[in-house]
């Protein structure tokens, strides 16, 4: 029996599939725009490691809000995702780089409780403006925290309101700006002039006596930017940079002081108004001082831009600087409603004090 051959031609037809072809190369405009936001970045990164200080711009973006540096993925992720999505972890990457390195997001693990002998120390920096904005949250802050040692800055009078009536059973020092409370012993506050700038106040010194321990402790409040701002926003750029000079100035003259002190078990902290990128600061911690926040803070830990038309926190410039004794165990921000600064409250411990503190 013959076999049938089929005809091909007899064959029935199939439909035919389009697929979607991913083309593996980049359209070459979204490669620039790549490109374009790399260099972007690397503009604000390079004038935080040459020190904004120097120049106009890199003083005025200390104090503009970070995240503005991400604002290109609105455009760049959509378009990215539509084109060519392999890219999108350019994306991330840069985006960390905002995140990271120019918003400063830090995220430490806790930190176990200390089991043998030392002085452990809770420490609250508060630039209070006076208890001007709402004193009622600033002795909400201090009620909640219950720190060991409080440093005031910018105080105007505050201890003639509800705040001074919070702390009438502690140990209070006050001088010019400045006013030092203190759970344990203090002795008077100290006020760090300089021959060059007699009237221009940085910060003031005491020791703290705890448990046989004495402790030095300085609170510091360095120049506001907001008078080169201000001329910024003239157009009156000289203006910018020579205030930034003055506040560089002044971290110059804090650390001639510093420098005579012991540094390992030395606390500097105020309302530095430096950003951690600032030369301001990074010449303390050239000393052997260390950030708390850097140790052991979780989150941004912004402490200003609250009474701004931002309406919330931007930037990090107060701050607890410890030696390299002490042990940072946590680090948070209070309040935003006190002052126009938040509050920087930080758990420390010494290790070999005789008597462990409550």
């Amino acid at each position: 029996m013959a076999l049938h051959e089929q005809n091909p031609a007899d064959e029935p037809s199939r439909p035919l599939v389009r697929r979607r072809t991913v083309n593996p190369i980049a359209p070459r405009w979204l490669v620039v725009m790549y490109i374009a936001w790399f260099g972007l970045l690397l503009l604000p990164t390079v004038f935080n490691i040459l020190g904004p200080e120097r120049t106009w711009f890199g003083a005025a973006n200390m104090y503009l809000p970070q995240w503005g540096w991400a604002l290109p993925a609105l455009l760049i992720v959509p378009l990215t995702i539509w084109k060519q999505p392999r890219l999108l972890i350019a994306s991330v990457l840069l985006l960390s780089w905002v995140v990271f390195v120019l918003m400063g997001f830090e995220w430490h693990p806790a930190k176990s409780l200390p089991t043998g002998p030392g002085l452990r120390l809770r420490i609250m920096t508060y630039n209070v403006k006076g208890g001007r904005r709402n004193a009622a949250a600033i002795v909400g802050d201090i009620n909640r925290f219950k720190p060991d040692v409080l440093l005031m800055q910018d105080q105007q009078g505050v201890l003639e309101g509800p705040v001074g009536t919070c702390l009438r059973n502690w140990h209070v020092e006050d001088d010019y700006q400045f006013v030092a409370a203190s759970r344990y012993p203090i002795t008077p506050l100290r006020t760090q002039l300089s021959d060059d700038a007699p009237d221009d106040h940085c910060c003031v010194s005491f020791q703290l006596l705890a448990h046989g321990r004495r402790i030095t402790v300085y609170d510091v409040h360095l120049r506001s930017p907001r008078f080169g701002l201000e001329a910024l926003t003239h157009g009156h750029l000289g203006k910018m940079a020579r205030d930034a000079r003055r506040r560089l100035a002044q971290a110059s003259r804090l650390q001639r002081y510093l420098r005579h002190e012991r540094i390992g078990s030395l606390i500097a902290a105020g309302d530095f108004n430096s950003t951690n990128w600032a030369l301001a600061l990074r010449r303390q911690l050239a000393l052997g001082l260390r950030d708390s926040f850097t140790v052991a803070g979780r989150g941004f830990g912004y402490t200003y831009g609250q009474y701004t038309p931002l309406h919330m926190p931007v930037m990090r410039i107060d701050h607890v600087l410890v030696g390299s004794r002490w042990r940072v165990l946590n680090v948070q921000v209070g309040n935003t409603i006190g002052s126009d600064h938040a509050p920087v409250i930080a758990d420390l411990f010494l290790p070999g004090a005789s008597t462990t503190a409550k």
